[in-house]
């Protein structure tokens, strides 16, 4: 009848009666908590907790008055992602969309793209020019800022320094020019350290309040989500996707799928050998429909029907077969298919 606490140290045991308002992804506990010998300690002078109800991982804590004592850790501070936004017309990504890809896409789509999902530039260091795409969860904090190089075809620069996060491109500059770090850095790398996940949220996950009622899809790398909305369509209309990301194959989980209850959703795996990626997320589909309230999880098949051997070795994806296609005739038969 008890649930253990985690936080920065073991707080003690709550009795699940004491748990309630948990409609958000937060839940307060009572300030009544239990020793080791399960002798109730009253601490309601003290502060109020508020916990992550999935993971029972310390959010906050506030003293009576709601004044936050201590705020939450690994949260990257809005500034940093607005200084992305600088520049973005330095961004190869953007550009290669706009301009060098085999069917182009008008600067309004690909304006529109970047605005949905807060596409930024890396203005310094050996990844200039690179995209950063951010994670920004139902709250609208950011937990990461991924960074990927792509060439002229926009496909992704294999080099030791073509993928990061900006956390870390942030602690070299800091550390480089002997300057101490900003608070939000501190806790950021603290967590890291202690073993704590980076990426902890689905990629786009915060336009799942913005369209409440649209389905879902998601595939495993950002570009593939971005690739995919500017060829589908963007989920304006509640008929379409809200295309979303789980940065790679093993990181699609329960805890970042809680946040798709009564949603319709649908995985697209990249191609691998032996169908492995989709035998995996098959899997992954049928026990999230048996833990996710309200959800439907199903895998689409059209990649594992239509790959070549070359296709499955070299892993492809979604994006490596929409970008074949001239997006015009694309979006037409797709709305002629749906009348």
């Amino acid at each position: 009848s008890y649930i253990m606490i985690y936080g920065d140290q073991q707080v003690g045991f709550i009795p699940k009666s004491q748990v309630y308002d948990d409609s958000d992804d937060r839940c307060f506990l009572s300030a009544f908590i239990c020793d080791k010998n399960d002798n109730i300690r009253d601490v309601s002078d003290l502060e109020i907790r508020w916990y992550n109800k999935y993971t029972r991982q310390l959010d906050k804590i506030e003293d009576r008055k709601g004044r936050v004592l201590i705020a939450p850790k690994a949260i990257i501070p809005n500034e940093v992602l607005e200084e992305t936004f600088e520049n973005l017309h330095n961004n190869v990504f953007l550009n290669n969309l706009k301009f060098n890809v085999k069917f182009p896409f008008p600067k309004h789509m690909v304006d529109e793209v970047q605005k949905l999902y807060q596409i930024g530039t890396v203005n310094d260091g050996q990844r200039m020019g690179a995209v950063t795409f951010p994670y920004i969860n139902l709250k609208g904090e950011v937990v990461a800022i991924q960074e990927r190089q792509y060439d002229s075809n926009n496909h992704g620069v294999k080099s030791a320094f073509s993928n990061n996060f900006i956390h870390k491109r942030k602690e070299r500059w800091y550390k480089e020019n002997n300057q101490q770090f900003p608070d939000w850095l501190k806790e950021y790398l603290e967590h890291q350290e202690n073993g704590g996940t980076i990426i902890r949220c689905l990629f786009g996950e915060h336009l799942l309040a913005e369209y409440p009622l649209s389905p879902v899809a998601i595939v495993e790398a950002p570009k593939t989500a971005i690739y995919a909305s500017l060829y589908f369509g963007l989920p304006t209309d509640p008929s379409q996707f809200i295309w979303l990301s789980s940065f790679n194959l093993s990181s699609l989980t329960l805890d970042k799928c809680r946040r798709l209850t009564g949603r319709q959703v649908v995985l697209f795996p990249d191609l691998s050998n032996n169908s492995h990626a989709y035998k995996k997320w098959n899997e992954k589909a049928e026990g999230l429909n048996n833990k996710v309230k309200g959800a439907t999880f199903s895998v689409s098949d059209f990649l594992e029907e239509n790959a070549s051997v070359s296709d499955r070795s070299n892993g492809l994806d979604l994006a490596d077969y929409l970008e074949k296609i001239d997006w015009r005739i694309f979006r037409n038969v797709k709305d002629e298919k749906m009348q």
